[in-house]
């Protein structure tokens, strides 16, 4: 493990820590923090990274004895926006958001600060108002380390040029500009290898998107020898894509296209185990929800002062040659790494 995994598994540790000696040495007195209730503002509960999140934050917060919420608003950037405001109405001592857009979400955080109520951002920036703290993976180090083993696998086959095509989430999220901008970087210094960008194209983090995308680009250029997609949300839809062309192969067929992606969730693992994705970034969802919890619990009750305005979670690089390494320890391989909504987070949503 580096030395930066270390160092962030250390902070994290003592994070957590210190908020449970905050929280009368102990955990929270229930009786004393009866009134306080704070709501997570998901925009979409489809993706296992979503669910992770949001399943981590329930469950840490029932833990602790604080009442709280789920809002979803399935993907409708109007609906998130009138469900924080809703989150107000109905008392919400403080609010963790899954912002859909960095850009957009900054309506509604400055209304909370209006309100007094502390926002926890998770996943991605807000660009706008005042926010706690956000909670989010190095997404430039992850879009960098996608590259470095596309490079790898590159000179492993001894080709000279990538004929790449790039499926883009949502382009107004942070995530999505920063793997964009590390992916990049790493490819911009590899000048023995030739780079032809096929296409770029913006997905949404939709699996129906990015099949389509997929499957039109590489019926009309059939020298694409690698794809690179910025979640694996879309995974499912590219691959089904591939498959229809009859070149969803291991690494050691011939035709096998080089892909990759972020998140590490439950098809995301089957795959790299398959040998059928080449590297996958695993993040730690269902950490940060926790923590999101933990942080917005402290900020109600003792203030936002003294809180990191930013935490960056480290990710891994995950391989068909080091996955073994790995055991069981990720959070793909739990029960909240595939699609389904759990029974314990279903109760809390919010209509």
């Amino acid at each position: 493990m580096k030395i930066k995994s270390y160092i962030f598994i250390l902070l994290i540790t003592v994070i957590i820590f210190s908020l449970i000696a905050f929280s009368t040495n102990a955990a929270p007195n229930v009786k004393e923090d009866k009134d306080i209730y704070i709501i997570f503002s998901e925009y979409s509960l489809v993706a296992p990274f979503h669910i992770a999140a949001a399943y981590g934050f329930a469950i840490q917060l029932e833990r602790m004895g604080i009442r709280s919420a789920v809002m979803d608003a399935g993907s409708v950037m109007q609906r998130q926006l009138e469900m924080i405001d809703d989150a107000i109405t109905r008392g919400a001592s403080a609010i963790v958001i899954f912002p859909m857009d960095s850009d957009a979400l900054s309506v509604a955080v400055k209304k909370c600060n209006e309100a007094n109520i502390p926002v926890i951002s998770i996943d991605r920036s807000i660009n706008g108002g005042i926010v706690t703290t956000t909670l989010q993976s190095d997404n430039v180090e992850a879009g960098r380390k996608v590259a470095r083993e596309f490079v790898v696998q590159f000179k492993k086959k001894g080709l000279k040029e990538f004929n790449l095509i790039q499926l883009r989430g949502q382009l107004g999220s942070s995530p999505s500009q920063d793997r964009d901008k590390g992916f990049w970087e790493i490819m911009n210094l590899n000048p023995d290898i030739k780079v032809n960008l096929i296409a770029k194209a913006a997905c949404e983090w939709d699996p129906a998107k990015a099949m389509e995308a997929t499957l039109a680009n590489l019926t009309a250029h059939p020298e694409i020898n690698a794809i690179y997609y910025e979640a694996d949300t879309m995974a499912p839809g590219i691959f089904a894509a591939i498959d229809q062309l009859g070149l969803l192969v291991p690494q050691s067929d011939p035709k096998h296209i080089i892909n990759g992606g972020v998140d590490g969730d439950k098809h995301g693992l089957e795959s790299i185990r398959s040998g059928l994705m080449d590297v996958d970034i695993s993040q730690m969802p269902h950490s940060q929800g926790m923590i999101a919890a933990y942080l917005a619990y402290h900020a109600v009750k003792y203030g936002s002062e003294g809180l990191p305005s930013q935490l960056f979670f480290d990710t891994q690089t995950l391989t068909p040659e080091n996955i073994s390494s790995f055991g069981s320890s990720l959070w793909g391989d739990l029960p909240i790494g595939g699609a389904k909504i759990p029974d314990e987070l279903k109760k809390l949503l919010l209509k």
